[in-house]
């Protein structure tokens, strides 16, 4: 997809595409109910980045991924977090999506 049909589309399916795109995954992946560990652990990063980047509810967060409850997306949040404090490899996959994710909330900013 281009750039620019991508910033036409709301912030959350931006951060939720660049985030699917960053590991190779394709987003119907992430809105199903498989438990598979590489898809929980993407799905756990775009709702860790939905939440520090968009004014989503956890609520709202939880129904992009096909109505999950609240408390998944708080979990999801707070997995990110831990692992990204005790696994270096996962803060390195953080901090190369962290100037993938500002780019995009700069430009939403100047639209």
């Amino acid at each position: 997809m281009f750039v620019s049909e991508m910033l036409k589309k709301p912030l959350r399916d931006q951060i939720l595409e660049t985030v699917a795109s960053y590991h190779k995954m394709p987003i119907s992946e992430l809105c199903t109910k498989k438990q598979h560990r590489p898809i929980v652990k993407v799905r756990q990063q775009v709702m860790y980045f939905l939440r520090k980047e968009t004014d989503l509810s956890l609520r709202e967060i939880g129904e992009t991924f096909g109505g999950k409850h609240h408390t998944t997306t708080m979990h999801a949040i707070k997995m990110v977090e831990d692992n990204a404090s005790s696994d270096k490899l996962y803060r390195a996959e953080i901090s190369g999506l962290i100037p993938l994710i500002k780019a995009l909330v700069s430009n939403n900013k100047t639209k």
